[in-house]
């Protein structure tokens, strides 16, 4: 009975370290959080933004003034680096919730 009661004590001490590590990631997480959610506002805002340009580029094809094509060209630019940030963002997005989703699963040591 006491060898029992002996590993039961140790199981429930090693229960009650995991939960303390676990409680102090998702502390480091919940402060990360509106951080995060303010930096994915701002990009979406900018990508809006960048929309709206090409857009209007779009709206104007028969403009062959130098500065127009320079402008054309740059709202291009943004088009395509919007595009490669779409394709890698959600990526990264889904690598980032990977880390948390491993980080509550096995925490640093």
């Amino acid at each position: 009975m006491e060898d029992q009661l002996t590993a039961l004590s140790e199981r429930w001490a090693h229960i009650c370290s995991w939960t303390e590590k676990r409680g102090k990631i998702l502390q480091k997480l919940r402060g990360q959080v509106p951080n995060f959610l303010k930096k994915q506002r701002s990009l979406e805002e900018w990508l809006q933004q960048q929309e709206k340009k090409l857009k209007e580029v779009e709206s104007n094809p028969n403009d062959t003034s130098e500065d127009s094509l320079m402008e054309r060209y740059e709202k291009l630019q943004v088009a395509t680096f919007r595009s490669n940030l779409e394709s890698f963002l959600p990526q990264k997005l889904g690598d980032l919730d990977f880390s948390f989703g491993y980080l509550l699963i096995e925490p640093p040591s």
